[in-house]
């Protein structure tokens, strides 16, 4: 599987294929390549004239098609039936940052560089249809989010399809400086376009995310990633983290978190009794050093202090426990 130059990948629901996409060749053409996860094999290959690079692949409907977004520009493919032609949508003001799916793939959130989002289902696929440039989304069946401060390639979308999130650059007044960059991220109804909740950062948002049951959220800013729930989208834990995280990703059984970076990926608990228990479990094994231990900082407080004394020994299982 080659990955070199790669612009945007991406991966089925249950992890059996790999999405990769390449920049445009010297022909103008952009190519798209479908893999299976486990043995590499390329399944599936597209390539189609375009000058602009992919910014954002997803696969929806449990796999059946797959979505790609470029300047300008947005195509679907059918993975099942090469034969159905799925008309491409696009136009000078349709700029997608970003694609997100909910669990099903039948709800595709599309985060727009001109401060809006436009939620699809995909089942009909009326937002590829061909309407005419400047025709309002409303018309051909989506529904829309317009606030002119969304930050396109940072939104996401509730496993369920029913909530929507997105950074976004807030105006201010006169007697603050300038926000130039997101440090709110807004919560809406993704049926009525409500607003639900402005969740307030501290600095500029980088990534976000949902578990895989839409239980909590998560919000990255440089050294940090936030964990909400959402029921009352009160926050319940802080990590710290190096550098600026570019992207954050929940494991299916949501117990751990990616986290990426320019430079490194790392993987970490993150409740607070599963981040106590590894960095205890590392502790009684001598390899967690001060540099690792910062990962394992929650709530601004280090749960290996919590080991001290407390913690003697560590069950064959990696677990905690005690001596009597």
């Amino acid at each position: 599987m080659p990955i070199s130059g790669v612009v945007a990948f991406a991966t089925d629901e249950h992890g059996q294929y790999v999405a990769l996409a390449y920049p445009p060749t010297r022909s103008d053409s952009t190519r798209v390549e479908v893999f299976e996860a486990a043995s590499g094999k390329s399944v599936a290959s597209f390539s189609e004239p375009s000058s602009t690079p992919i910014q954002s692949l997803a696969f929806v409907q449990d796999a059946r098609y797959l979505v790609a977004a470029s300047l300008n520009e947005v195509r679907a493919w059918d993975l099942r039936d090469r034969t159905n032609q799925i008309p491409k949508k696009g136009g000078a003001r349709y700029d997608v940052a970003r694609i997100t799916t909910d669990a099903s793939g039948k709800t595709v959130a599309f985060g727009l560089a001109d401060g809006s989002i436009e939620i699809v289902n995909t089942a009909q696929w009326r937002l590829l249809s061909t309407a005419s440039e400047g025709s309002s989304s409303e018309s051909r069946g989506a529904v829309v989010i317009k606030d002119a401060g969304i930050v396109g390639r940072l939104t996401s979308i509730h496993p369920k399809g029913n909530v929507v999130a997105g950074a976004v650059i807030l105006p201010t007044t006169t007697t603050q400086p300038a926000n130039i960059v997101p440090r709110t991220v807004r919560i809406w109804n993704a049926e009525t376009r409500e607003l639900i909740k402005d969740l307030q950062q501290d600095a500029e948002v980088l990534a976000l995310a949902f578990n895989a049951t839409g239980s909590h959220f998560a919000t990255v800013t440089p050294g940090a990633v936030r964990i909400w729930e959402t029921v009352s989208w009160r926050e319940v834990g802080r990590l710290a983290v190096n550098g600026r995280p570019t992207s954050i990703a929940f494991s299916p059984d949501s117990a751990w978190l990616s986290v990426a970076s320019d430079n490194e990926i790392y993987v970490t608990p993150w409740r607070r009794s599963d981040l106590i228990r590894e960095a205890c479990r590392r502790i009684s094994r001598k390899r967690l050093d001060d540099a690792e231990s910062k990962q394992f900082f929650f709530e601004g407080a280090s749960p290996v202090n919590y080991c001290d004394g407390n913690l003697d020994r560590v069950e064959p299982d990696g677990s905690a426990g005690r001596s009597n």
